[in-house]
């Protein structure tokens, strides 16, 4: 089974430091025990943050929308 991690980091808003609406989620898969860097995806605040990951590496051929996976958010 694949595996993979992300981060999700709220953006806020440059001038008052309020938060924007949107997320940054950072994803990543250990080889080696190295984190490898996979892409940066910016979605919604109210997005379902592990859909959001999925369709990501589906989109992208890490994974194909049959196979089962491990996700898990750091």
């Amino acid at each position: 089974m694949k595996r993979f991690y992300y981060v999700v980091e709220k953006q806020l808003d440059s001038t008052d430091e309020s938060i924007n609406g949107l997320k940054t989620i950072t994803i990543y898969k250990i080889d080696n025990n190295t984190p490898i860097d996979l892409g940066v995806i910016e979605v919604d605040l109210e997005l379902n943050s592990e859909e959001e990951v999925e369709d990501f590496l589906c989109s992208n051929d890490y994974i194909d929308f049959a196979e089962k996976v491990f996700i898990a958010q750091l």
